[in-house]
């Protein structure tokens, strides 16, 4: 995000991250990123638009107004699939699909970021929502 916007907010529940540290070092020499830690996002607020955010500080419950024109979640980037891999097709712990969502089982769907794909953003999730519907929708009419 820091690549588009002149500002970048990252707020993040803990002190620490878990990620890979060469990616948190690049954020933190970043002086366009800002890190709002050990806090979480109590409310969004606005008239029509989104104006600002309420975080609220995990450690003493103390509320900060933000002011921002925009919000973007990312709750994290490793998948959670190896419940099913015994049942699934998988790669890299992502579920592999067809193009109209369907697994290597008949009748399992599989949508969102959970699948073997390129593009992990809440838009492709939706269209994956979309065509696992509409093929849901055919397989059981068949």
């Amino acid at each position: 995000m820091a690549d588009i916007a002149a500002k970048v907010y990252l707020i993040h529940r803990r002190e620490e991250f878990r990620a890979n540290q060469t990616a948190v070092d690049k954020m933190l020499a970043d002086p366009r990123i800002e890190l709002k830690l050990n806090r979480t996002v109590k409310r969004i607020e606005g008239e029509g638009l989104m104006q600002r955010l309420i975080l609220q500080d995990v450690i003493s419950g103390q509320e900060e107004a933000l002011e921002v024109e925009g919000l973007f979640v990312s709750i994290g980037l490793v998948a959670a699939a190896d419940f099913i891999e015994v049942l699934l097709d998988t790669r890299d712990g992502y579920i592999l699909t067809d193009d109209k969502m369907l697994t290597s089982v008949p009748g399992i769907f599989a949508a969102g970021d959970i699948r073997a794909k390129v593009g992990r953003q809440v838009a492709t999730a939706v269209g994956d929502g979309a065509m696992a519907a509409i093929s849901v929708t055919e397989y059981l009419k068949e």
